[in-house]
């Protein structure tokens, strides 16, 4: 790890296109109110298989082997909260190729990229940016003093907090700047 930089990827909307599922739950729940969403929205988001049914955003496939060619590590901090830490885990592990879910000091290589997932507490219904800059603060950045930090999340929200930490970047914007210029080998 050393002073490599960092990318602290967020996962809904910048790994996941989970597009397809929110718009169904929207449907479903019509009559509660698009800016809201209770226990039984977020459980049918959290579900197994509404995680699994997601696929990887465009670009995201190639993180793991591009971050190792640049030289940087990978921290994922999502706003889905811990109980659905399973199924994803299980997304990243099959779409990403990307061992994930350990604490930091237990990720031990083999043959995958093991990473540090971050999320939420179950009972923390606060909005994203709040609970992501709230984990930020309180276990990625005491953990990685002194490391350059970028960030990739589609929330300007989550960006404009992360600004004062490091680099933010919007995706899926970000994917094809962030790998141009990285071209994989072709295997012969």
């Amino acid at each position: 790890m050393g002073n490599r930089a960092i990318l602290v990827v967020d996962i809904d909307g910048t790994t996941a296109d989970s597009s397809e599922r929110v718009r169904g739950i929207c449907e479903r729940f019509a009559g509660v109110g698009s800016d809201w969403w209770g226990d039984q929205q977020i459980n049918e988001f959290l579900s197994d298989a509404g995680i699994a049914s997601d696929k990887p955003m465009r670009g995201a496939r190639r993180l793991s082997r591009i971050a190792q060619r640049m030289g940087v590590d990978i921290i994922f901090l999502t706003g889905r909260s811990e109980r659905g830490r399973r199924a994803t885990t299980l997304w990243i592990w099959d779409n990403l190729d990307i061992e994930v879910g350990l604490p930091p000091h237990m990720c031990l290589r083999k043959g995958k990229a093991v990473i540090p997932l971050y999320m939420r507490d179950d009972d923390d219904y606060r909005p994203g940016f709040l609970a992501k800059a709230e984990v930020l603060a309180r276990e990625i950045l005491p953990l990685h003093k002194g490391r350059t930090l970028v960030f990739l999340d589609d929330d300007p929200k989550c960006l404009e907090a992360y600004s004062v930490f490091g680099v933010a970047l919007r995706s899926p914007h970000c994917w094809r700047a962030l790998w141009s210029g990285y071209k994989e080998k072709k295997a012969k």
